[in-house]
């Protein structure tokens, strides 16, 4: 099953042009991205990516399928809002960028590139709500975890688009048996406090279903009118009953505010999803539908 049709039945029943898709979390965000705005594209998608923290440059990736990478220090976050030039600065950077919107094509769009550190700067994620009538989908890296499989959010994270749509949760499954400590999760005494937890413990499925459903965790900063996706990665490095075990793990806890549970490999081309369950959405949102 394709990772996409996954997003959409929880964007269902009428996905609206000029969604916005937030990914927070580790294990994983920048390959689900990634992964989702080709499937999008297929399917003549017009598809912006972008950021609100940093990000690796796709240059120095292959390129990840992207038509181009416009750096706009006018979408800087610390840009002065307040003056006329500034105003009028941004509004043709604005226009610059709509201007680029075409059906199955990705672009990105950052504020400045960091050669130095390999990456890209992110964007004031208040300018996503002007950009989002030109693009069907909008794609936002909101966190940062230093490539390590999962992490608990600090004070200051992610940094959430307000607008977002929805708030994809990852976690990288590598993390399971594994110490919690510094070199596996990123801010490792957070984590154990958040899961309930010691620090050394090895991670379970019971710690990544209590991260993905405190307050503090996963979803922290979600914005209220959000549907939320769990995105479980590296679901094949996993034997069958380990995988389903896991998932029964989500199942059988209360989840709500959690739409779907998604367990995946993005190292695949395609049939990147292996297994899925049903969460419970928060009250006056339709339950997630979907054809296996």
């Amino acid at each position: 099953m394709r990772f996409t049709d996954c997003v959409l039945s929880v964007l269902s029943p009428t996905p609206l042009r000029g969604s916005i898709l937030a990914f927070v979390g580790a294990g994983g965000k920048t390959s689900a991205l990634y992964a989702l705005a080709g499937e999008l594209a297929a399917d003549g998608a017009r598809v912006l990516v972008t950021m609100t923290t940093m990000i690796y440059d796709p240059a120095s990736e292959g390129g990840r399928g992207l038509e181009g990478v416009d750096v706009l220090h006018e979408f800087a976050p610390d840009t002065n809002r307040e003056s006329h030039s500034s105003i009028g600065s941004r509004e043709r950077a604005l226009d610059r960028i709509r201007a680029r919107a075409a059906p199955g094509k990705v672009f990105c769009v950052a504020s400045k590139a960091l050669p130095s550190e390999g990456k890209l700067r992110g964007i004031d994620p208040d300018l996503l709500e002007a950009l989002a009538p030109a693009f069907d989908y909008l794609l936002v890296e909101a966190d940062g975890s230093r490539r390590l499989p999962v992490k608990a959010p600090g004070p200051a994270e992610p940094v959430m688009p307000p607008c977002a749509d929805l708030v994809l949760g990852c976690v990288g499954l590598d993390c399971l048996g594994r110490p919690i400590a510094a070199d596996t999760v990123h801010r490792h005494e957070r984590f154990a406090d958040l899961v309930g937890a010691q620090t050394g413990e090895a991670i379970t499925a019971a710690h990544l279903v209590a991260l993905a459903t405190a307050k503090a965790g996963l979803f922290k900063a979600a914005p209220p009118s959000a549907r939320r996706l769990v995105v479980l990665n590296k679901a094949d490095l996993l034997s069958a009953s380990s995988l389903d075990s896991v998932l029964g793990a989500f199942e059988s806890s209360p989840l709500n505010g959690i739409d779907l549970i998604v367990a995946c490999t993005f190292a695949a081309r395609s049939d990147r999803v292996l297994a899925l369950r049903r969460g419970t959405p928060q009250p006056g949102f339709p339950s997630v539908q979907w054809r296996l």
